[in-house]
């Protein structure tokens, strides 16, 4: 949990802190996002072409606090949008982009599979406008953030007070509007920082992204769409039981 300092920005029908950006288009988009992501202790490579074909990625990264260095942690990859008030998240462009082009691709000169893809689309209606315009964007963010969590896909809701990535299908809802005016929390992976820092209060483990990563393996070779494995995720779930990756 973290203590808002300032104006409270969670609520439906308030500009978003990141509304003040002037985002524009997706070049605007890619510009805001690498200098946020970086701020906040990502380490970032962008338009970062596979080894095995010529397909470019929007961005690459890792973050010191669950990755321990370069070579040793797992990669996440970042496919951005731009909607301008049309309420589109365009996540599922993006996700058939990331599952054709650069899915099983080779990366960085230490040929990486990047084990977590997350969409993060910047949706003007969701930062700006009024409280039902919003809402209804905010709202339909959450419900692309549940369908692709569920299909193992990473999802950056760049709206919320404290940024975060849902990786979880359950984590999309939690807190999803705060509902108090003086603390909010992070529901999943902490992204960039705003005026609200949500690294402050959050604690992870070095082992969460590859953890994060071996989830969403099981949901990708999952021959259901919408139904993954139990068995091999409750395999996961018992890897990690106890704070611990077993090895």
């Amino acid at each position: 949990m973290s203590r808002i300092h300032g104006n409270y920005i969670g609520k439906p029908g308030h500009n978003s802190e990141l509304s003040q950006e002037r985002i524009n288009s997706e070049e605007d988009w890619h510009k805001v996002f690498k200098e946020r992501m970086e701020a906040a202790g990502w380490s970032l490579k962008h338009e970062v072409v596979r080894n095995d074909g010529p397909e470019r990625a929007d961005f690459l990264g890792y973050h010191s606090e669950i990755n321990t260095s370069y070579t040793d942690g797992e990669w996440f990859g970042f496919e951005l949008k731009y909607s301008d008030y049309d309420c589109s998240t365009k996540a599922a462009v993006a996700a058939k982009q990331i599952e054709r082009k650069y899915l099983d691709g080779s990366w960085l000169s230490t040929g990486e599979d990047v084990a977590v893809w997350v969409v993060a689309p910047y949706v003007e209606e969701s930062h700006t406008g009024d409280a039902t315009e919003m809402s209804a964007a905010r709202n339909r963010e959450l419900e692309a953030a549940e369908l692709l969590n569920k299909t193992g896909f990473g999802y950056l809701n760049s709206w919320h007070p404290t940024p975060y990535i849902s990786i979880d299908r359950l984590s999309s809802k939690r807190e999803a509007f705060p509902r108090f005016e003086q603390w909010v929390s992070t529901p999943a992976l902490p992204a960039f920082e705003g005026v609200f820092d949500p690294w402050e209060h959050a604690h992870w483990f070095t082992y969460d992204a590859q953890k994060y990563a071996d989830q969403c393996r099981v949901k990708h070779e999952s021959t259901k769409v919408f139904d993954y494995d139990g068995d091999a995720m409750g395999a996961v779930f018992e890897k990690y039981r106890g704070g611990v990756a077993d090895e």
